[in-house]
């Protein structure tokens, strides 16, 4: 190469090399590796956003689980207080006259294939009606919650149960007494 001087002398130039060195994220390693670390990045984003859906869908799970048993734990509270409702006389707070027929079938075949002896005292209240009249159903009602509470406590034996049987009439499984001890029962309890 020649150059010339502004005094006009020429002279010969020694060319010169030179090597332009790329930015750090244009070297020849970084663009190798840009496919491998996109790859990385993508899988990382795919493991983030799967991992964010298992964290929200096990919150979901756990706030149904909590839903499911307090629904459940309403739903056990319904069905006792409905099977209450069935078995229960709301009057006199002891059974009504459908437990004591399913209790009685249940009974009679536990006594007949243990060769038990089985005693089912009846009870009518003589004079109720007139008394209802006289004094008022209120009364009345009293009375039948008071009658049911005595023979309650007075046929305390085990499994024996108690249940009104109709309006004033009332019922007592006695299983495993025999004809004598029910009788004897009945009439300490009348």
């Amino acid at each position: 190469a020649v150059a010339q001087a502004p005094s006009g002398d020429i002279s010969e130039i020694e060319p010169f090399e030179f090597r332009i060195v790329p930015p750090w994220y244009r070297s020849p390693w970084i663009l190798n590796m840009r496919w491998p670390a996109a790859a990385v990045l993508l899988a990382l984003l795919i493991w983030l956003y799967m991992r964010a859906r298992v964290w929200r869908l096990e919150g979901e799970r756990k706030r149904l689980a909590t839903k499911v048993r307090q629904r459940t734990q309403a739903l056990v509270a319904a069905n006792r207080k409905l099977k209450q409702m069935a078995e229960i006389d709301e009057l006199t707070g002891i059974a009504n006259r459908r437990s004591l027929d399913q209790y009685l079938r249940q009974q009679i075949a536990q006594c007949h294939a243990g060769e038990r002896p089985l005693a089912l005292a009846l009870i009518d209240l003589d004079q109720f009606k007139p008394y209802n009249d006289r004094h008022g159903h209120l009364a009345g009602d009293r009375m039948l919650r008071d009658i049911a509470n005595c023979l309650a406590s007075g046929f305390d034996v085990p499994d024996a149960l108690v249940a009104r049987f109709g309006g004033d009439e009332f019922a007592a499984v006695l299983p495993g007494l025999d004809v004598d001890d029910a009788a004897e029962l009945a009439e300490r309890v009348r």
